[in-house]
């Protein structure tokens, strides 16, 4: 076979096709999610009851429950995905079997008080926690440190502006000491990463307003009940920066995004099953 023939037979693969054919030999209700992280997190939670399909994103993972729909093969299949800031899920989730997580995503599901408490008791520092009032005021502190980061995902997804969030770090625009978010800064570095990456961007003052919430935007709402909407990462990023300083000693290198996102999940394992959200997803599994 030659270089130009040599493509990975995983290139013709059909993520509704291989489902098709496991149903023949699995009739155990099945689970289309975006990546692995979520398919370890779930089956954490509820075990080998389902199959899981890892769909490498949502768009494949929207893509192959439509195909399964549109060819009568969706029976005992729903696709869980992240919301994220657009309005794609809102459009498909009352004519095909999706459902989302509470808040953004995952990881924002994740973020409560009961998860941030056994985090702040195995991470932080007893001396600095003795300062805050409440698990919940620390809450409120980092989700209020979030909504300007959010703001602008909204935002970008409004006007189709190629804003590179992943390729900016929001705790680099944080007070360590005082956990002030300088929005201006981060403003600045988001939109000179966009102008590096040859995009086109509005002025500085323009995302400095949004993100300030001087300019309305109108925020996706989650059918779960989620009150404060945000990326999880974002949320983990900031909770990263207040256990480096003003409630723990963590080192820089344990309190990076991923990493923190990472401790939300084994954090929350085995209690979202518990959770109303949890309970309804295993009821439209059964």
């Amino acid at each position: 076979m030659t270089d130009g023939s040599s493509m990975s037979l995983r290139s013709f693969d059909r993520l509704a096709d291989r489902i098709h054919l496991h149903r023949q030999s699995d009739q155990r209700p099945i689970l289309i999610v975006e990546g692995v992280t979520d398919e370890k997190f779930l089956r954490s939670e509820y075990g080998a009851v389902w199959h899981y399909f890892s769909a490498a994103g949502r768009v494949n993972a929207l893509e192959a429950i439509d195909q399964l729909v549109r060819q009568g093969n969706a029976k005992s299949v729903v696709c869980l995905v992240d919301r994220d800031f657009d309005d794609t899920v809102s459009k498909v989730e009352n004519r095909r079997p999706v459902v989302s997580y509470k808040n953004a995503d995952l990881e924002g599901m994740l973020a409560t008080e009961e998860v941030l408490s056994i985090v702040l008791d195995n991470l932080g520092s007893p001396e600095k926690l003795n300062q805050r009032e409440s698990v919940r005021g620390v809450l409120t502190e980092l989700s209020e440190m979030v909504a300007p980061v959010s703001r602008l995902r909204r935002a970008a997804c409004v006007n189709s502006w190629a804003l590179p969030f992943d390729e900016v770090e929001p705790a680099a625009s944080i007070e360590n000491k005082t956990l002030k978010f300088s929005i201006r800064g981060y403003c600045t570095s988001l939109r000179g990463a966009a102008l590096r990456n040859g995009d086109s961007v509005p002025p500085l003052q323009d995302l400095i307003e949004i993100a300030e919430g001087k300019e309305k935007i109108d925020m996706p709402k989650c059918p779960h009940g989620a009150v404060r909407y945000f990326s999880g990462k974002d949320f983990a990023a900031m909770l990263g920066v207040a256990l480096r300083r003003k409630y723990g000693d963590l080192a820089q290198m344990q309190a990076g995004r991923d990493h923190m996102a990472s401790v939300l999940r084994m954090t929350a394992s085995g209690r979202i099953k518990r959770t109303e959200w949890g309970a309804k997803l295993e009821a439209l599994m059964a």
